[in-house]
């Protein structure tokens, strides 16, 4: 397991692709290892077959975060996107940020 743990995306769709070329040293430097949610490797971790839908975060406690809540956790390991995660923590806040990931990862093809 990598320190912080594994950043998991789609790696056949064109918009995580881009995000993960661009943002990925970002996460990688925070700690986070990438890897495509159809590696085999993944697909036997995660116990999975579906369509991905939405990014993942692997815990190294095996604990895994998806969408608005995965990348809220990267925050937290970024010094300059920090106050994101606290600002997180107020109440509805979380609904709006899931509410916007949905949004964004319907469209996202």
């Amino acid at each position: 397991m990598s320190g912080a743990g594994w950043l998991l995306y789609d790696g056949e769709c064109g918009v995580c692709c881009g995000l993960a070329d661009r943002w990925g040293g970002l996460a990688q430097r925070a700690g986070f290892s990438l890897a495509e949610l159809q590696a085999d490797w993944v697909c036997e971790r995660l116990d999975s077959d579906e369509t991905p839908n939405e990014l993942k975060l692997l815990l190294p406690d095996d604990r895994l975060l998806g969408g608005a809540d995965a990348l809220v956790e990267i925050c937290r390991h970024v010094w300059w996107s920090w106050p994101l995660w606290l600002l997180s923590r107020l109440p509805g806040v979380m609904l709006l940020l899931c509410w916007l990931y949905r949004r964004v990862a319907t469209r996202r093809h």
